[in-house]
């Protein structure tokens, strides 16, 4: 696709809708195992704060830029980074990796 015509490779919001995917499997589990919660919410809660300070130290060092088409941004501290840091990588991916591995390894819950 890409030698063939490079704009079929360009998706406006693409960091929102692979956001949308990571989160159905915590989402999902939640529904069905409410009990599992407790198993991703403790975790999550631990590393909100340690992503949100390393998300705070990047952009203030300039280690991370964000180009491209983002749903909003958060500013905090005078440092602005986008609504798709704050909800998906910080608030759910450690819940995302707890359901995957609950979901695909622990399978003593079946």
């Amino acid at each position: 696709m890409f030698a063939y015509n490079r704009n079929l490779l360009l998706f406006h919001y693409s960091y929102f809708y692979m956001g949308l995917a990571a989160i159905i499997p915590p989402i999902i589990l939640g529904v069905k195992k409410p009990q599992l919660i407790k198993d991703m919410t403790i975790p999550a809660i631990y590393f909100f704060f340690l992503y949100l300070s390393l998300e705070l130290l990047a952009v203030k060092y300039n280690w991370w830029i964000y180009k491209g088409n983002y749903i909003g941004w958060i500013t905090l501290f005078n440092l602005t980074f986008p609504f798709e840091e704050l909800f998906f990588w910080m608030l759910f991916y450690s819940a995302s990796l707890i359901s995957y591995y609950k979901i695909f390894i622990d399978r003593k819950d079946r």
